[in-house]
């Protein structure tokens, strides 16, 4: 009994003292490496030691092409903590978190050479990080910088003058002729004043503003299509009727009436601000940002990008905000100077307003247009009956094969995000693909298409892939496979643009 016991006892020892087995990290684990650009146009080369991992200081070293692009006295390694072993007697290494922060001029492949060990004596054979990095010229990257790299209040302004630069892109003009109607349907009910017309105008661009902000937040932190969803075809259908009923109305075949009891509710709350019809012009602006204006712009992923990453909701909504408010300046101008120059009520007025019924139905038949197929699906014509032909994508396997042949052949590849409805998609077809010159560089690209524009289950599960937005968002990918992040185009794009990236990577 007592040999037993000794024997449970001296097991117990044993068990309470022996060290416990730990599995080693993996290198990337115990070595996490993060590149990118700052606001600065700076490389910043990240690294995030686990505890109880070090990375050699002299093991790291940095090689690029071209040999141009940056200068070897620009990388500047920090000093780090004196370690001592047998073997390699004094030395400096890296624990926590370190960083190298390097001028950057032009577009650079760059290499990392890095190696370390744990403290419990497993060393890591040397690793090696290869990065394309570009000089970021599309304005999604610099929304992402401008966010990251100023005060709110200078944000604010930034993002109000690129709101500004949007409102003349043909996903918010549509917008002219829905306000000016507003307008000139309450000038016919009664006098206008500009004061009246500027503040019918302001409320239109709050509402619109206000979506572009919620829908953002909503977008960016769900990941829901939200905007894409609002472009299927019963929704514009039932825009498109709306258009048509408002048009008739103005026409003068009949007049449109809500319920008694919806009116009464309007007039109480109209008399609170003066018998105006804010709300419903506040709706309208709402509707619109949603309906009339379906493509996106570089500046709105880029800040969707931005909450998406950093959580940071306060800022990014405010940048929409400023970004919405910015895009209805124009609007504000056509507002006011319509109640400035519009005369008082008269004969006038019926042919203003049957005018307006014609355009209504324009803009009723611009939606339409949206959900009706091209008639030339797989290649577009320039004024030369030239062709580019693409691939349009049925699945992920498709996608996934295509992708692999390219890699095999050694070609690079551009997937583009297309829908019918999607306005500036359709002025990037006809006046820059179908461009003579980018015609013969697209000879050796492997051209893929994800038409979204139904937005199925594989047009959903295509986005999130790659976390693009909505359309027109281009993708390019190099001779390895590996796509250039840094390279996309998203939104409205110059010709430029694009040939510069299709000749850097071809």
């Amino acid at each position: 009994m007592k040999k037993l016991i000794l024997a449970i006892f001296i097991l117990w020892i044993s068990v309470v003292w022996a060290k416990p087995i730990v599995e080693p990290l993996s290198a990337d684990e115990a070595f996490s490496l993060k590149v990118y650009l700052d606001s600065r146009n700076q490389i910043v080369a990240e690294w995030t030691m686990a505890p109880g991992y070090y990375l050699y200081r002299d093991k790291i070293h940095f090689s690029w092409k071209p040999t141009k692009a940056l200068l070897a006295s620009d990388i500047i390694l920090p000093k780090g903590k004196k370690r001592q072993d047998k073997i390699h007697g004094t030395y400096e290494a890296y624990t926590g978190k370190m960083e190298i922060r390097i001028p950057l001029a032009e577009t650079v492949d760059l290499t990392i050479h890095y190696q370390g060990c744990a403290d419990s004596g497993i060393c890591y054979p040397p690793m090696t990080k290869r990065f394309k990095m570009g000089a970021p010229d599309s304005s999604q990257d610099y929304a992402t910088q401008v966010l990251v790299g100023h005060k709110l209040v200078v944000v604010l302004f930034i993002f109000l003058g690129l709101g500004l630069l949007l409102a003349f892109t043909p996903c918010v003009l549509p917008m002219v002729p829905i306000l000016s109607g507003i307008i000139v349907g309450y000038h016919r009910r009664e006098t206008l004043t500009t004061a009246r017309a500027f503040l019918l105008s302001l409320f239109y661009v709050l509402g619109m503003a206000f979506t572009y902000m919620v829908l953002g937040i909503v977008v960016a932190m769900a990941g829901s299509q939200v905007q894409i969803v609002m472009q299927n075809p019963w929704v514009i259908v039932l825009f498109g009727g709306f258009f048509i009923l408002l048009a008739f109305s103005l026409l003068g075949f009949y007049e449109l009436h809500l319920p008694k009891s919806w009116q009464m509710r309007l007039m109480k709350w109209d008399e609170r601000f003066k018998r105006g019809t804010y709300l419903g012009v506040f709706l309208m602006g709402c509707f619109s940002s949603l309906i009339v204006s379906p493509c996106v712009s570089a500046p709105l992923v880029g800040v969707l990008a931005y909450i998406a990453q950093t959580g940071n909701v306060v800022l990014g909504a405010s940048a929409l905000l400023a970004l919405g408010i910015g895009m209805g300046i124009p609007l504000l101008l056509v507002g006011a100077s319509a109640g400035k120059f519009l005369p008082k009520s008269g004969p006038w007025m019926v042919f203003i307003q049957k005018m307006f019924g014609v355009i209504m139905l324009g803009v009723a038949i611009w939606f339409f247009s949206r959900i009706i197929p091209d008639t030339a699906p797989v290649f577009f014509h320039s004024s030369k009956n030239q062709q580019v032909s693409f691939t349009v994508l049925k699945n992920m396997s498709q996608l996934d094969q295509a992708l692999a042949l390219a890699k095999q052949e050694r070609k690079p590849v551009i997937l583009d995000f297309y829908a019918h409805w999607c306005t500036t998609c359709k002025i990037i077809d006809a006046s820059i693909l179908a461009n003579d010159e980018v015609e013969k560089a697209l000879k050796n690209v492997v051209f893929l298409r994800a038409d979204v524009t139904q937005n199925t289950a594989f047009d959903q599960a295509i986005l999130k892939r790659f976390n693009a937005i909505a359309p027109p968002t281009f993708l390019f990918f190099d001779t390895s496979g590996k796509e250039l992040t840094s390279e996309r185009l998203i939104g409205e794009f110059s010709k430029k643009q694009l040939m510069r990236r299709l000749k850097a990577n071809n």
